[in-house]
């Protein structure tokens, strides 16, 4: 008697399944942000063996660089006039 209850119903669930639609796989979580992707470099240390690896994200990296090319032209610019 409980082999026939149980035989009805996985056959109604079996029927229901396809007419649900599928869940989404994805989920989105409202209270946790996507955390940015870190790129990580080794630098050579002047007077170490062993390299310093620095990471940050992508926008990090962009104002470092832009900070380094300042730097540079600001060199540049006082080199250029005061001519010896």
């Amino acid at each position: 008697m409980i082999s026939l209850l149980v035989l009805a119903t996985v056959a109604a669930q079996s029927a229901l399944a396809p007419a649900l639609p599928a869940a989404p796989s994805t989920q989105v979580s409202a209270t946790t942000p996507e955390k940015p992707k870190l790129i990580c470099v080794k630098q050579e240390v002047m007077g170490s063996l062993f390299p310093k690896r620095t990471c940050a994200t992508e926008e990090q990296w962009k104002a470092i660089h832009q900070r380094d090319e300042d730097r540079k032209e600001r060199i540049r610019d006082t080199l250029n006039t005061n001519p010896q």
